[in-house]
């Protein structure tokens, strides 16, 4: 296995600071440091981007294949990676006005400073240039394992952003509510060892309760708990075997549909 690279740095006064990785499928992933996350890589050193598709990508095709409201919760905004893919997907696939008007896109993410780059990406606003870069890198993937346009995917997105139908909150917690229960769920927290509060039972019983979860929804995560896989199984979803990206064991997707079987 080939070491990745480092490309770039940034630091800044607050005490925070990430290191940009090119990692084997030439996708860019980071490493933030700060008060409230030690230092861990957001991605599998064998690709960001292959590994973004491979976990999460069947979630959005559940719910749209299925002509489920798509509504979608994403723990772990990080940088962006789960939520471009999921428009560049909106975009390539022509999806109905009146279908697109049922969007939403719950998005949390505990580190203040990627939601404030992250947004400043899609809004045209004054971000750090290492920040840019990567922002930019994820677009450019997108845009051309999509075969969409890059500027168009970024004007969709900002769209929505401007008319609140894609908000990216601070912190789901244990009694987190959302305004509408998701139909697609994206788990991707930090492991257990760097955000144990994100990997415990009640944490997990909210998110899957009626008020968060949606009775047709699909759920998948990197990792393979048992503890998370008894979880869906108590809450009705059907687990698939799944092998794991790049050499692990196992992740998770899972679905339930109401009434009707896939």
């Amino acid at each position: 296995m080939n070491k990745i690279e480092q490309v770039a740095d940034y630091r800044d006064e607050d005490g925070f600071s990430a290191l940009f990785y090119k990692t084997q499928d030439n996708s860019m992933t980071v490493s933030i440091v700060s008060e409230k996350m030690q230092t861990e890589m957001m991605h599998s050193q064998s690709g960001s981007f292959s590994e973004t598709n491979y976990v999460y990508l069947p979630v959005v095709d559940f719910v749209i294949k299925n002509r489920i409201e798509p509504v979608f919760l994403s723990i772990g905004l990080g940088v962006g990676y789960i939520e471009i893919m999921l428009f560049a997907y909106l975009l390539n696939k022509n999806i109905s006005d009146d279908y697109l008007s049922q969007l939403f896109i719950f998005s949390f993410e505990k580190e203040e400073k990627l939601i404030q780059f992250f947004t400043a990406f899609l809004l045209d606003q004054p971000l750090p240039v290492s920040f840019q870069a990567c922002y930019s890198s994820i677009l450019q993937l997108n845009s051309e394992y999509f075969s969409v346009d890059k500027m168009e995917l970024k004007l969709f997105i900002k769209d929505f952003i401007l008319k609140n139908k894609f908000v990216i909150y601070n912190k789901f917690t244990n009694e987190t509510q959302l305004t509408k229960p998701a139909n697609g769920i994206f788990f991707d927290a930090f492991s257990a060892n760097s955000s144990p509060d994100l990997w415990n039972e009640l944490y997990i019983d909210n998110i899957l309760s009626p008020k968060n979860c949606s009775s047709s929804s699909s759920f998948a995560t990197y990792a393979s708990k048992n503890m998370l896989k008894r979880k869906l199984k108590e809450n009705n979803f059907n687990l698939l075997k799944k092998k794991g990206f790049a050499g692990k064991r196992e992740c998770i997707f899972a679905y339930r549909i109401k009434n009707e079987l896939i």
